[in-house]
C-alpha cells in the first residue's frame, strides 16, 4: 500500500470535532470515487513522550490517507489538481482548517512470503 501522513496544527478557530467531520466527508468522498482505500481518525501528537524524537516538527495533528498503491494516490491528487467537484470543495474546506501542514509518502515494501 501507498500512505500519505498529513501532519499539520488546526487553524484558529477551528476545532478537533470540526475537522473531524470534514475529513471523514473527504474520506468519504475518495473512498466513493475509488481514489484511496481508507484513511484514519484524526490522532493528537503526545510530544512529551521519550518516544516522540522529532525535534524538527511542532506540529500537533496527524491523519493518514491509504491508497491501493501510488497510482492510485495520482489519480487522486489528479482529481483535486483539477478541481474536480465536489472533491475540489470538501478538499478546500479540510485545507482551510490547518495551518503549517507537512506532507509525508511512504509505500510498504514487499514482505519474503510476498516474493519481493
Amino acid at each position: 500500500m501507498f500512505h500519505m501522513l498529513s501532519a499539520f496544527d488546526l487553524a484558529s478557530g477551528r476545532t478537533e470535532r470540526e475537522f473531524a467531520e470534514a475529513w471523514q466527508a473527504l474520506a468519504d468522498d475518495l473512498i466513493a470515487a475509488d481514489l484511496i482505500v481508507s484513511v484514519s481518525a484524526l490522532a493528537a501528537r503526545r510530544a512529551t513522550s521519550p518516544l516522540d524524537t522529532d525535534d524538527g516538527r511542532t506540529q500537533s495533528y496527524f491523519t493518514v490517507m491509504n491508497f491501493r498503491d501510488q497510482a492510485q494516490s495520482d489519480a487522486a491528487y489528479a482529481r483535486i489538481d483539477a478541481q474536480t467537484q465536489p472533491t475540489a470543495r470538501v478538499h478546500a474546506r479540510v485545507l482551510a482548517m490547518v495551518k503549517d501542514p507537512v506532507f509525508t509518502c511512504w509505500e510498504d515494501l514487499p514482505t519474503a512470503d510476498q516474493g519481493a
